[in-house]
């Protein structure tokens, strides 16, 4: 979550940082000041005891000379990458601290960890083709979770919206061989310098739980012959037995349903949507089993039986688990259903363990001497940070439930050990695979290589640019897609998973209105973050020409236009955002964000008022308003405003660094220092909690 600092007034004991609940649309910029992000060689400790900073020297052995290929191209380098959707640290952490996840544990223990910057707008297809081409959304053109045909029919994105090379083209282009294992929007499968099984080798990722995965080989797989030897290792869902379910998910027995009847009539006598026991859930268990089992087994027999030299494998049975139970993990949300929370709350953390023994047995089907490489597109939003929404309906609400901080977990070959990497961002990976094999980031790349993971000496030497790597080879077929019966039961499910809006699927109103609408939308917020106002706010007013209620469009807009200087326009926009949804709190977070940054402290408060009274169990909104009660002069009820965002969330750094300044600033400074013990006790890896001991003169840290 991003932070910001409003400003003090005269004679005031802020500055006061901010924090603010985010919608899966938006982007949330600093309001006057930024803050500095710690940054690889910080020099903090690892979770797991005293560690390095990535960058720190280490006493592992220097890797071996090994062979080049023309062109300067280093070979025989073997490289294992793993992508986790929505793999997150706040959730692995404890598990790992637990003894749970063995495997992960390793890389806490062996190599470098840390989080992953991921970006707006935070949609799953978007975020792995960045990931994969290291280019903005504007340059590779993958904008939505569909795709249309020229009659404007809908089907699920796919590779040929992708304009701009994947690290695997690349690689194979220059003589790499490569191995590609279920990534997102891989179909149909494009030639590569190797094999490539695309994401509809089994059940797709955006089907629905009863669907069946495509008999048509076509495009599943390049070589187009592969799918006949691969075929024998996919998993079908009615495989998964109890058992399975029993060790994978925590599933207790069905006779577990009835020790929650009789508080499951009472919620819905009450009014709450009950779920008829098991089916539907039990086949998305299923689903998501015998999908990770499907592309482990594909990824383990390349990895021992072909010898790519990079291995690159997506799951995404962590997002897709998450989206369906998460509003029944304890403590279950308000309004879920309580039989669901009894039989299915611990199904993320006991999947993670399963993750767990995946990522393990692929290392192990790697060999010796490869370099391993774990990221996520994005996090998952846990504990006091989880929206008071359903993740699953509730209109396009799925990805407020995505955190904006992803991991990037390296061991193995050339990674130092036991090392913290604070400001990886997910568009370095691109550029730093290329640099193993000696590549140098291509025109347009926005991320760098994440040199300070590696051992020095590890990465071969590469040119200082190589131009414009060549557009992707497109599969052969027509261009068009077709909403055949797999293509329709994909885009109704992204319509009730909350990522699509409209008419039925098929129609040119499946994307929200006409076809590429939704695409448009999300390039404003490429451009939203990306600070090109100026484009954000023409591509949001074109929108909303066709869809005059849209929340996030008017939300985002108020956002751009805030941003580029306009004021008056902002407000506009976040009201009319207020009036469509009246029951959200955030227009008015926003709106007294403006007023502060003007310095009218009174309306500011007000807004926040107003926001406190539609969301009083958000630890921001406290936050926000203890800071504008301080600037108009009622300190006491400020102290009370940061006591209780921290009480409702003991992990918002801001509110610790608030509540010690108006502390400090009434003469109260012991308690002060105690108050940031506290909060280092919590969040004991951000920086500027050690920082403010430091300017307390309690020392640079708790310890």
């Amino acid at each position: 979550m991003r932070e910001r600092l409003t400003a003090s007034g005269k004679g005031a004991y802020l500055p006061a940082l901010v924090e603010a609940s985010m919608r899966r649309a938006k982007l949330l910029t600093p309001l006057l000041l930024a803050i500095c992000a710690a940054g690889c060689g910080g020099g903090k400790s690892g979770p797991l005891g005293e560690g390095r900073a990535a960058g720190a020297s280490s006493p592992a052995s220097r890797p071996p000379e090994q062979e080049r290929a023309a062109g300067g191209v280093r070979r025989s380098r073997r490289t294992l990458l793993i992508g986790l959707d929505a793999a997150d640290e706040q959730m692995i952490l404890p598990l790992v601290q637990s003894g749970r996840l063995p495997a992960l544990a390793r890389f806490y223990r062996e190599g470098v960890t840390g989080p992953l910057r991921s970006h707006r707008p935070m949609l799953s297809p978007i975020l792995w083709t960045s990931i994969a081409t290291g280019v903005s959304p504007e340059q590779h053109g993958v904008l939505d979770f569909v795709q249309f045909d020229e009659a404007g029919r809908a089907s699920p994105i796919g590779s040929r919206a992708r304009r701009a090379a994947a690290f695997w083209e690349i690689l194979g282009s220059a003589g790499v061989k490569v191995a590609v294992v279920g990534w997102l929007a891989s179909f149909p499968a494009t030639p590569v310098n190797g094999y490539l099984v695309s994401d509809r080798f089994t059940i797709h990722p955006f089907e629905t739980p009863d669907s069946e995965p495509s008999l048509d080989p076509a495009g599943k797989t390049y070589p187009p012959g592969l799918i006949d030897e691969i075929a024998p290792l996919a998993v079908r869902p009615e495989q998964i037995s109890t058992d399975d379910l029993q060790r994978d998910f925590g599933v207790p027995p069905a006779s577990s349903w009835s020790s929650a009847r009789t508080e499951g009539a009472k919620g819905a006598a009450r009014g709450r949507p009950q779920s008829s026991p098991g089916d539907a859930d039990e086949r998305a268990l299923r689903v998501v089993l015998s999908t990770t089992r499907s592309y482990a087994a594909v990824a383990e027999r390349l990895l021992r039986e072909k010898a790519p030299e990079l291995t690159a494998v997506y799951f995404d049975g962590v997002d897709r688990l998450l989206h369906i139970f998460a509003d029944v993990a304890s403590p279950p949300l308000k309004g879920s259903d309580p039989r669901r929370a009894v039989r299915y709350g611990s199904v993320g953390e006991y999947f993670y363990s399963a993750i767990d023994r995946t990522v393990g047995e692929l290392a192990q089907a790697a060999g010796p001497d490869v370099t391993i490489i774990v990221v996520s597109d994005h996090g998952w939003k846990t504990g006091p940070e989880r929206p008071a929404r359903d993740p699953r309906r509730d209109g396009p609400f799925a990805a407020d439930w995505h955190r904006d901080r992803g991991i990037l977990f390296a061991r193995g070959s050339g990674i130092r050990g036991h090392a913290r990497c604070e400001r990886a961002d997910l568009y370095d990976v691109a550029p730093t695979l290329l640099a193993l094999y000696g590549m140098a980031p291509g025109d347009g790349f926005k991320g760098k290589v994440l040199e300070e993971i590696f051992e020095p000496g590890f990465l071969p030497p590469r040119p200082p640019a190589a131009g414009a790597y060549p557009a992707p080879v497109r599969a052969a077929g027509p261009a068009g897609v077709s909403p055949a019966g797999g293509e329709r039961a994909a885009v109704e499910n992204l319509r009730s998973l909350g990522y699509i809006a409209g008419g039925a699927a098929g129609s040119p109103e499946a994307g929200g209105g006409p076809a590429g609408d939704r695409s448009k939308v999300n390039l404003a917020t490429v451009y939203l973050e990306e600070g090109k106002y100026q484009k954000a706010t023409a591509l949001y007013q074109e929108f909303l020409k066709n869809h005059a209620r849209d929340y996030d469009a008017f939300y985002n807009l108020g956002f751009s236009m805030k941003e580029a200087g306009d004021q008056d326009g902002a407000r506009a926009a976040l009201r009319e955002a207020a009036r469509i949804r009246p029951a959200l709190a955030e227009p008015w977070m926003t709106l007294g964000e403006i007023e502060a940054r003007q310095r009218n402290w009174p309306k500011a408060l007000e807004a926040f008022e107003r926001a406190r009274a539609l969301e009083p169990g958000d630890a921001n909104v406290w936050n926000h308003f203890g800071a504008a009660a301080c600037e108009t002069g009622k300190v006491d009820e400020g102290i009370r405003a940061f006591q209780r965002a921290i009480e409702l969330n003991p992990r918002l750094v801001s509110a610790y660094l608030n509540l010690s300044r108006v502390l400090d600033g009434t003469g109260r400074k012991d308690e002060a220092v105690e108050l940031i013990r506290k909060g280092f006790s919590q969040v004991p890896e951000d920086q500027r909690l050690s920082r403010r001991l430091s300017e307390l003169g309690a020392g640079p840290s708790a310890r």
